[in-house]
């Protein structure tokens, strides 16, 4: 049986949110309102996360791993429901954004998830 890194294609995009947490890259994903970018934001703001992708998510095969990246005129740039498009850099500071990072698990949201009663607040 082939592994999920010979399956993909040297450059293949999704939907969804990729942060960086340690150093590990965690992409997040779901149906559009279940709270991914929202998720994404508490942990860039509490956890030192970094945004690496917001909305679409770019994987690329590199050797023996995969990494994940986003669209170069959409970096450091979230949109989260209810706030609107954030401005990451200026938001968190500068290492909480990224280029890539390799992608090491995967969250993925749903209607059963426990979504963030508490507002997410932006500093």
């Amino acid at each position: 049986m082939s592994s999920p890194e010979a399956m993909l294609p040297p450059l293949c995009g999704t939907h969804g949110v990729f942060i960086m947490i340690d150093g590990q890259g965690c992409w997040i994903k779901g149906e559009p309102g279940s709270g991914k970018s929202r998720l994404a934001l508490w942990l860039i703001q509490h956890a030192k996360a970094a945004l690496v992708a917001d909305d679409l998510v770019l994987f690329r095969r590199k050797k023996h791993k995969i990494y994940g990246q986003g669209l170069k005129h959409m970096r450091g740039i979230m949109h989260v429901h209810g706030l609107g498009f954030l401005d990451i850099v200026a938001l968190a500071g500068r290492k909480a954004l990224v280029f890539e990072a390799p992608w090491r698990i995967t969250i993925e949201m749903s209607d059963a998830s426990c979504h963030l009663k508490r507002p997410v607040r932006v500093r």
